[in-house]
């Protein structure tokens, strides 16, 4: 049977509505992955923001993550990945009390946003599936179980973009025991890698022997607090710039961007 042209634009209509609702429910159910897998000890908050930009680099209403690590904020979405959030240094207490300027750095379409409450516990031990795109807080995700069966001496995130037919990140994590060096990649692996103790200290040489299969335009190691899982918060208000324009870079700098 055929249906009459209003009953289909209807049904695409209602299809649309169906999908779109789906998709946010999935996105949300992602951003709580996400916070789980940063464990209780980490500062973060779920949010929803509407995006009323013309150009839709994100849908109209999107989940995210905000999260403190070496004593800034991280932003987390389903759609691209972690990027960094705060601006400046020492401005951490402002950044928490205030996303809206942060966000509009961002995508000036973020024009407002609210905080979402936190999950239930019920639905806390619901089963998970692996949020999309969340590399380097896999990561971080990886390095508080291995600091807790304390084999770790020392450990770093290295972060880096690659080229194949555009730029991508990705984020693993680097580590030191008494038995060695090691890189492990939760998104591909949870087995670790033997890398020599020179690697561990060029950030691009390490990247180039994980990523083989591309170039490596840039490459930055996030060494990190074993204590706290964060650096030590800088009191004074200085940008957040590195030489090498990965990491404490502009915000918005993108730390797992999805392939």
């Amino acid at each position: 049977m055929v249906l009459p042209r209003v009953h289909r634009i209807l049904l695409l209509f209602f299809l649309a509505v169906f999908a779109a609702t789906g998709r946010t429910e999935s996105d949300l159910a992602q951003v709580h992955a996400a916070r789980e897998l940063l464990g209780p000890d980490i500062w973060a908050q779920a949010i929803r923001v509407e995006n009323t930009g013309r150009h839709h680099r994100y849908p109209a209403q999107t989940y995210a993550l905000v999260f403190e690590f070496e004593g800034i904020l991280w932003l987390y979405t389903p759609y691209d990945g972690t990027q960094s959030f705060s601006i400046y240094r020492g401005r951490l207490a402002q950044d928490r009390q205030d996303f809206g300027p942060l966000l509009r750095e961002i995508e000036p379409g973020f024009e407002r946003h609210e905080v979402l409450p936190e999950e239930p516990a019920a639905t806390a031990t619901a089963p998970r599936s692996k949020p999309a795109n969340a590399c380097f807080i896999a990561s971080l995700a990886a390095l508080r179980a291995k600091v807790a069966s304390g084999e770790v001496t020392r450990a770093a995130l290295l972060s880096y973009y690659y080229d194949a037919g555009g730029r991508y990140g990705h984020t693993v994590l680097t580590y030191e025991t008494r038995a060695g060096h090691f890189v492990l990649d939760p998104a591909r692996s949870d087995q670790p890698e033997a890398v020599s103790a020179g690697m561990v200290r060029d950030a691009v040489r390490l990247a180039s022997a994980i990523q083989r299969e591309h170039r490596i335009a840039q490459a930055r190691l996030l060494p990190v607090d074993l204590a706290k899982l964060t650096t030590t918060t800088i009191d004074t208000a200085e940008p957040l710039y590195s030489d090498s324009g990965l990491g404490f870079a502009p915000v918005g700098q993108e730390f797992c961007a999805p392939p």
